[in-house]
């Protein structure tokens, strides 16, 4: 195994690296620049056996490098593999982000086609009713990363299998029940727990019985099949005539679940929580809702085009608090980058969280500002809370429509604050989210009102990470 090179600057204390990331690469990137080594001989995030060591790469210029060229800066193994599951279970997380060159640029461009397809204004009911099942039986105080699991849960799957939906719920619990089961086993508190292992094992299969039969069903009947992405991409044609194998059917359509799911829900926690803070910017919000609803609590696309507030709203949030903080990459064969000769094996990591504060792009970059966007116009490479280059996330467009749709759908019908001040800790579980504990009041409005209370302050470590102004 080749070393990595010399000229690189080496962080020392890496120990330190685990109790506060953030902090630590920030420090680092001031003390080395754009590109320094934080570990020798192991990797941090992929626990790839045969790591010549882990970089740290900031700037435009490295960013575009690494994301542009997907062959050479592949993403890590996949989990399934070092935690020796069968090949079916394998499969079933074997989407575009396991596909290199003519493969993945095939295989994508078959997705796209499946996602441009997607009327989804033909959902609006299925939506509203997902909606509406949740939010009815809420409590005065919810926990609200729960919540919004559920309700992107219910969200997810009524575009996932359409108006198939209910006849699919036993499928759409054991894609939830295996991502999971799953995500505890991946994490290195889990690791080497064997009862674990054969109880994801067993799901597992069961999980690839069942949309092996769902995939199967949806070809056998492409009439009667339902109007949700899932069923498309069972029956999605290749070429005329030929359809994309039953392993692809069903790795796609685990990914699109688990993308279409928790991502999301930690986005509209994040956002809910800034919110919760605000609410002179709630109260302009649900103006600007009303100015073109019409009094209802669904917008169509054109409507929903008009919320340039919302939208800024979001892109804001997921610039300070992207719930894909860490991006990590694999050089898959030998590469020069920036001058520097990189091994096979190289772990590379990115930070989005750290990245959207360079203030060599966003001005007071600390500060949450939802008004930057009306000047700024970062590049795919300086912003990128779904990605960048080739494995930038194809749902993108639905996702923040669902986003969009949900964020409408609360902020007309309830306003959600802290219910009182709150010690706010986030962790790194796969994604970054606020750590268990948030509370929030919810107060249901009427279809008029304005209405937007002074909650509890936000504070802890989620507080310190950006200001207000």
């Amino acid at each position: 195994m080749d070393p990595l090179p010399t000229g690189l600057p080496r962080v020392s204390n890496f120990e330190n690296f685990e109790f506060d990331p953030f902090a630590f690469l920030r420090h680092a990137r001031d003390e080395h620049g754009n590109a320094f080594v934080l570990r020798e001989g192991n990797a941090i995030f992929s626990r790839a056996t045969e790591c010549p060591g882990t970089i740290a790469l900031f700037g435009t210029e490295f960013q575009r490098a690494v994301f542009s060229d997907i062959d050479t800066f592949g993403l890590p193994q996949s989990a399934a593999l070092k935690l020796g599951l069968p090949d079916n279970l394998i499969n079933l997380n074997r989407s575009l982000h396991s596909m290199l060159g003519d493969e993945h640029a095939l295989q994508k461009r078959f997705l796209n086609k499946v996602l441009s397809e997607v009327n989804v204004k033909g959902y609006e009911d299925l939506i509203l009713t997902a909606l509406d099942e949740c939010t009815e039986i809420w409590d005065s105080i919810i926990d609200p990363l729960q919540q919004m699991r559920e309700l992107m849960f219910k969200v997810g799957c009524r575009v996932l299998f359409g108006d198939h939906h209910v006849r699919c719920e036993e499928l759409s619990n054991l894609l939830r029940a295996y991502f999971q089961l799953r995500r505890e086993v991946s994490s290195s508190a889990l690791r080497g727990q064997s009862t674990l292992h054969e109880e994801l094992s067993l799901l597992g299969h069961s999980l690839d019985a069942e949309l092996r039969i769902f995939v199967r069903d949806c070809r056998a009947d492409p009439a009667n099949s339902g109007r949700g992405i899932l069923a498309k991409v069972a029956t999605l044609e290749v070429t005329p005539g030929n359809l994309i194998s039953e392993d692809e059917a069903v790795g796609h359509s685990n990914i699109f679940f688990v993308s279409i799911s928790e991502p999301m829900a930690v986005s509209m926690t994040w956002i809910l929580l800034i919110l919760s803070q605000l609410p002179e910017l709630r109260a302009e919000l649900r103006d600007e809702i009303r100015t073109y609803s019409g009094g209802y609590a669904y917008l169509s696309a054109t409507q929903r085009g008009k919320l340039k507030l919302l939208r800024r709203v979001i892109d804001e949030t997921l610039r300070v608090l992207p719930p894909n903080a860490f991006m990590v990459r694999i050089t898959k064969v030998p590469t020069n980058l920036g001058g520097f000769d990189l091994p096979v094996g190289t772990e590379i990591v990115l930070c989005p969280f750290l990245a959207h504060r360079d203030v060599v792009h966003f001005a007071q970059p600390e500060t949450f500002s939802p008004s930057r966007w009306l000047v700024e116009s970062p590049s795919p490479f300086e912003y990128f809370p779904f990605g960048a280059g080739g494995h930038v996330c194809i749902g993108r467009q639905i996702a923040l429509h669902l986003i969009t749709t949900a964020l409408v759908y609360l902020l007309f019908r309830f306003d959600l604050v802290l219910s009182k001040d709150q010690e706010i800790d986030w962790r790194l579980h796969i994604m970054f989210m606020p750590k268990d504990g948030l509370e929030f009041s919810v107060s249901r409005l009427c279809p008029d009102e304005l209405i937007s209370k002074v909650g509890g302050k936000l504070l802890g470590p989620v507080g310190k990470l950006f200001s207000f102004g």
